[in-house]
């Protein structure tokens, strides 16, 4: 079976609908206003606009083969992300970060995931 995606795509919806704004935004928050259930960190983000895609996409997929799916395309994602000159798994990418998600940092992460979704884009994948 043969999954068709685009990188493009994936990264889009990473920074539109999988990033935290704010600490009321992240998962892990326990403030009382907390609003949502997002990723604080770029990667994570992608991963789970990744496993969104394969559920919305292909619903039927077995768990199993959906998991072999998501890690095989988050690793071409990251690999093409390298090539780029983008590391996804450095924590202080983005300077030193204070325990709470900081909301000048999040739009830094959310215009690197967009301007990686651009450049996807302007390579057709």
């Amino acid at each position: 079976m043969s999954i068709k995606y685009k990188i493009s795509d994936i990264l889009h919806d990473a920074a539109d609908n999988e990033l935290a704004h704010n600490q009321e935004t992240y998962w892990l928050s326990s403030t009382p206003s907390h609003k949502a259930s997002l990723e604080r960190f770029s990667c994570c983000a992608i991963d789970t606009a990744v496993i969104n895609y394969l559920e919305k996409k292909y619903p039927d997929l077995h768990w199993s083969r959906r998991d072999r799916f998501s890690i095989e395309i988050f690793e071409e994602i990251k690999e093409g992300l390298r090539a780029m000159g983008l590391n996804t798994e450095l924590t202080d990418a983005f300077g030193k970060e204070p325990d709470d998600v900081c909301p000048e940092i999040q739009g830094q992460r959310y215009f690197w995931l967009k301007w990686a979704a651009l450049m996807a884009e302007e390579q057709g994948v």
